[in-house]
């Protein structure tokens, strides 16, 4: 019968509202245009909805789900702040104002209203469908960009410092879940039989400057094939790809990259994993150590497309640039590498350190190609054998979420991030390229009402300067010096702009109280200053007049 009630006072509040609001735009529907009659229909329907939903929601707070239980961050016992806190909600269908009670843990300081966390609401005004929105906006444009777009299509007006802070704190959340090999895991009987892992850098633009960050790409490999439209070569097919950043140094974006894929199912029953990447030598030193494990075949891949360009340069060094006779070698070779491998390249780039007539700048880039590139990589570069097996040669993929991911968003005009702001928008982006899962698992988690359990960012310590003639903290196989973040002293969270009451104060602490600022005492031995020459001694001096102090 309460549930009843609750229902039947919420529809006679819509029809109530909604009875006013076309009475009240009776004559923009009659005689305006199509694009003013919609645009009036729906703020009248916001009204209706707004005074819906506030309804419901004050006939749930006077109910169970209003009680109070144990404290949300320790788990202490919650204490009777006041019974009508009034909060405003701003959602996808309108505004809703309902008051409900809130209570007080004396451990950890925290203000909390029961109902806030059955509704999933974080500190802010915004509502979850609405933050979903605002989140999804924010990762493709501009905060300012997303502040508009929102406001063209649901009428509704979000601050653009709103729209920042709801982006990176829910970024900041996804960062946290990254280190939960838990998090959206597949089933065991959804554990595909090939899995392809690929990984690449691009430069970010910090405040300090650019830095790399780091780009992981997982995704199921088969069983379906595919025609290549540029070769007609069949590979298999790619598909339920996710994604992860990190602007830290090798390993621990590694550790995240490895987690990514440990939830796509490897060391989880994947027999064969293929590694496809460039000739970098920080993603292949980790490659083996990450997924060579026992029962699992691993195939490391270098990029045909690198290895030609690797070829472009030795034909420009040994023949110069745009003749001839360097875009033959180059054409001919790129036919051999690819249907025979890296064996014969490795013979003719031998054969060229001995010609007598090489300058000493184009032997040097032919014996760098030659030892450090591919004769290194000869084994990935196997690739008559890897067509055959219908594995992709190319990491385009990869390459192509380098610029979805990081390019189109972080390098436009005049952006310069800070590096916490770089990785909490890069992990929402991420996450809203991966598979369709990922972001739907997300939301379904409440994850506004998990960020206010979170707490505020914590502090960012500057990485302290290197002193003359010692070396610096990064190595030159961690490119990325982006400081590392220290979590501070715990803060109390702060309330909404509903929750204003004063906070009660545990009159028996011991803690002393701080002394009174003395008052300093005015004394006439410095001559020429106001208070030293009597009272009223502006209104003393002539207007004309220059007065110093």
């Amino acid at each position: 019968m309460e549930r009843t009630g609750i229902l039947a006072g919420a529809v006679a509040d819509g029809a109530a509202a909604l009875e006013a609001g076309v009475t009240r735009i009776a004559a923009v529907l009659l005689d305006g245009g199509l694009l003013e009659g919609e645009r009036a229909l729906q703020q009248v329907a916001r009204e209706v909805m707004s005074a819906l939903e506030s309804r419901v929601l004050a006939g749930r707070a006077g109910g169970p789900q209003g009680e109070a239980g144990p404290c949300l961050q320790c788990g202490g016992r919650l204490h009777l702040v006041g019974r009508e806190r009034e909060r405003t909600v701003l959602g996808l269908v309108g505004e809703y104002r309902f008051a409900r009670s809130t209570f007080y843990c004396a451990r950890c300081h925290a203000c909390h209203s029961p109902l806030d966390a059955v509704l999933g609401l974080g500190e802010g005004q915004l509502s979850p469908g609405l933050a979903q929105v605002v989140c999804a906006e924010a990762q493709k444009d501009s905060f300012g960009g997303a502040r508009k777009s929102v406001e063209s299509s649901l009428s509704v007006v979000v601050a653009e410092e709103t729209v920042r802070r709801t982006a990176e704190g829910l970024g900041r959340l996804i960062e946290q879940d990254q280190a939960d090999r838990q998090q959206w895991q597949v089933p065991d009987d959804g554990v595909p039989a090939r899995v392809l892992v690929e990984v690449d850098g691009v430069s970010t633009p910090l405040r300090d400057g650019y830095h790399e960050a780091k780009v992981g790409r997982v995704g199921v490999l088969g069983p379906k094939v595919q025609e290549d439209p540029e070769t007609g070569r069949l590979i298999f097919e790619l598909s339920d790809s996710t994604f992860c950043v990190g602007l830290e140094a090798c390993d621990p974006f590694f550790e995240r990259f490895a987690r990514e894929a440990w939830r796509a199912g490897c060391t989880r029953g994947v027999p064969q994993i293929i590694c496809l990447s460039d000739g970098a030598r920080w993603i292949w030193a980790r490659m083996q150590a990450q997924f060579g494990l026992p029962g699992v075949e691993v195939v490391e891949i270098v990029d045909f497309r690198h290895a030609s360009e690797h070829l472009a340069d030795v034909a420009r060094a040994v023949f110069g640039q745009g003749t001839l006779q360097a875009t033959t070698w180059w054409a001919a070779h790129r036919h051999t590498l690819l249907h025979q491998g890296a064996a014969p390249i490795l013979t003719d780039l031998a054969a060229l350190l001995t010609r007598p007539d090489l300058d000493e700048a184009a032997r040097d880039e032919v014996r760098r190609n030659y030892e450090e590139y591919f004769r290194d990589n000869q084994a990935r570069m196997d690739y008559p054998r890897f067509v055959a097996r219908q594995f992709p040669i190319g990491s385009g993929a990869v390459e192509s979420a380098c610029k979805t991911l990081i390019t189109q968003r972080h390098k436009g005009a005049g952006m310069r991030w800070s590096a916490p702001g770089a990785q909490e928008i890069a992990n929402l982006r991420a996450l809203y390229r991966s598979a369709h899962q990922r972001w739907d698992a997300f939301w379904a988690s409440c994850p506004l009402a998990r960020l206010r359990v979170l707490g505020p960012r914590p502090a960012v310590v500057p990485a302290a300067a290197a002193s003359p003639g010692q070396p610096e903290a990064a190595s030159a196989a961690q490119p990325c010096r982006t400081p590392v973040p220290t979590v501070a002293a715990p803060v109390p969270p702060a309330l909404d702009a509903s929750d204003s009451a004063p906070v009660p104060v545990d009159r028996r602490s011991t803690t002393a109280a701080a002394p009174p600022r003395p008052t300093p005492a005015r004394t006439c031995a410095i001559a020429g200053k106001p208070w030293a020459k009597g009272r009223d001694y502006w209104r003393r001096q002539p207007v004309c007049r220059t007065r110093s102090a």
